[in-house]
C-alpha cells in the first residue's frame, strides 16, 4: 500500500469541498488500497458525518 493523508472532515460541507476518496462503512477502498488497485493520495473518513 502506498502513503495516503487520511482526513476526517467534520460537516458535509467541507467533505465535499474536499479533494480525495470518500472511506465509509461496508467500502472496499482499503481492500483495493493494498492491491494498488487503487492509489488515492488523500482520503476522506466521513463515517462520522451526520
Amino acid at each position: 500500500m502506498r502513503p495516503f493523508e487520511l482526513t476526517a472532515p467534520e460537516t458535509v460541507e467541507a467533505a465535499l469541498a474536499s479533494p480525495g476518496t470518500f472511506l465509509a462503512g461496508g467500502t472496499t477502498l482499503v481492500d483495493l488500497m493494498k492491491i494498488n488497485v487503487l492509489t488515492p493520495q488523500h482520503v476522506l473518513d466521513i463515517n462520522r458525518l451526520p
